[in-house]
């Protein structure tokens, strides 16, 4: 299965949007969108999902800001960014 997600600096402009996206192909059902708020920093949630991936396919999480102009990540809290993937054999 796959989890994760992104922390994004406060700023009240926009959404804020986190997406599996398989092979540059996003995945149905899997994009989150919230709305910004100045007060707060935006911890974004990628939905825990499980993926099939054929030998050669990659697997990215999509992650996308609005607020017009550069909006900083958390890279050492913990609202830090993550990508989370465990791999099942068959």
């Amino acid at each position: 299965g796959t989890g994760g997600g992104v922390g994004f600096a406060a700023n009240a402009t926009g959404r804020r949007l986190s997406a599996w996206y398989v092979n540059g192909t996003i995945l149905n059902g899997c994009q989150i969108a919230l709305a910004a708020t100045a007060a707060n920093d935006a911890q974004v949630p990628a939905r825990a999902m499980k993926v099939f991936l054929n030998v050669g396919d990659y697997l990215e999480l999509f992650c996308y800001q609005e607020s017009g102009g550069n909006l900083n990540t958390f890279v050492t809290t913990g609202g830090q960014s993550t990508f989370d993937l465990v791999w099942e054999s068959n």
